[in-house]
């Protein structure tokens, strides 16, 4: 079973008169459409889970988070660095 193709009024051309003539249409797939859409919530989904919300009242644990300091293997490394290191390791 093949994918529905997707028609759009995006006309690539290498000259004006191409543009202008109209003759030349882009064909997409639907798949396609959805790996664009991936990997657009994937980036949004990365940089948003290290923000917090004020209003939230979590300021004070994050800020916990990231003024304990430990040493591991060698590197100086705070809870905050976990948080973000597992977040980064689960959005894979």
């Amino acid at each position: 079973m093949s994918m529905p193709r997707l028609r759009f009024d995006f006309e690539p051309c290498r000259s004006t008169s191409e543009l202008l003539a109209g003759n030349s249409r882009l064909e997409l797939k639907a798949s396609l459409l959805y790996r664009i859409a991936s990997v657009l919530l994937l980036r949004g989904h990365t940089r948003g889970f290290r923000m917090t919300d004020p209003k939230l009242g979590v300021s004070p644990l994050i800020a916990s988070l990231q003024t304990r300091h430990f040493q591991i293997q060698g590197s100086n490394r705070t809870f905050w660095d976990f948080y973000v290191g597992f977040g980064l390791f689960m959005r894979s």
